[in-house]
């Protein structure tokens, strides 16, 4: 994948008419969808064992799988959750369809404690060294993705940990920044620290950009004036996040 492309994540059950929309796009659009059913502590496929008929037939340029995980969870809850996303791989490598895998990694309590039960010391000075051993206990159990979505980084140095790992032994594996409906600010940051990682080739930013405008857009009776401003405002967010990507 290369920088300077559009690319929409939609959920297959409630974004058809998105799905259809961007396949008819003239536009040079990459289309991601989700396999994962959401509202589960670990993995847990949306479709069941029908998982891979649904992306023959949506042909996406990149199925989605959300994971939380983290080194100090329950060994053997882990390791069938690596078990399963390596079938997926397995699965996705014999449709020609690329892994986009969304990595989130939550503290344990312990690590919270370390870090003095500060969530930012937690992000900023032991997130990116347990999101490295995530990936590579994925690698180690043939998890592949094209494109690992993570959790913005503090700092530099610790981007160019994460993606030393998932571009180890000759991988190359992108690497985008998610937004996990954090302030503006904070998103500034972390693209603006991704951007200086040649392995990073973009962002994937949702919530913080359209949420409350649409939330706003509903309250005003959804009329076509409203609509006509939640769209100009909405651009206008996605479009400042852009300008703070600096490759």
């Amino acid at each position: 994948m290369t920088s300077g492309r559009i690319g929409v994540l939609v959920d297959e059950r409630y974004g058809q008419g998105v799905i259809d929309a961007v396949r008819s796009s003239a536009g040079p659009m990459v289309l991601a969808v989700p396999i994962e059913a959401s509202g589960h502590e670990w993995f847990t496929l949306e479709w069941g064992d029908a998982w891979l008929e649904h992306i023959e037939t949506v042909k996406p340029d990149y199925a989605k799988v959300l994971v939380r995980d983290n080194p100090g969870f329950d060994k053997g809850q882990r390791d069938s959750q690596l078990a399963a996303l390596a079938q997926v791989g397995a699965g996705l490598r014999n449709a020609g369809v690329p892994l986009l895998y969304e990595l989130l990694v939550p503290a344990t309590e312990a690590q919270l404690a370390q870090a003095g039960h500060d969530a930012g010391e937690y992000d900023r000075d032991i997130r990116p060294g347990l999101v490295a051993q995530v990936i590579a206990d994925n690698q180690a159990h043939g998890v592949e993705p094209a494109l690992w979505k993570v959790e913005g980084l503090e700092t530099v140095e610790a981007a160019r940990q994460v993606a030393a790992q998932a571009r180890v032994g000759g991988r190359t594996a992108d690497l985008i920044v998610l937004g996990r409906d954090a302030p503006a600010e904070r998103l500034d940051h972390w693209l603006e620290v991704a951007s200086q990682v040649d392995e990073f080739v973009g962002f994937a930013i949702g919530r913080s950009i359209w949420e409350d405008v649409l939330s706003r857009y509903e309250a005003f009776g959804a009329t076509e004036s409203a609509a006509v401003n939640a769209r100009r405002e909405i651009a206008d967010r996605y479009l400042g996040f852009v300008a703070r990507w600096k490759p």
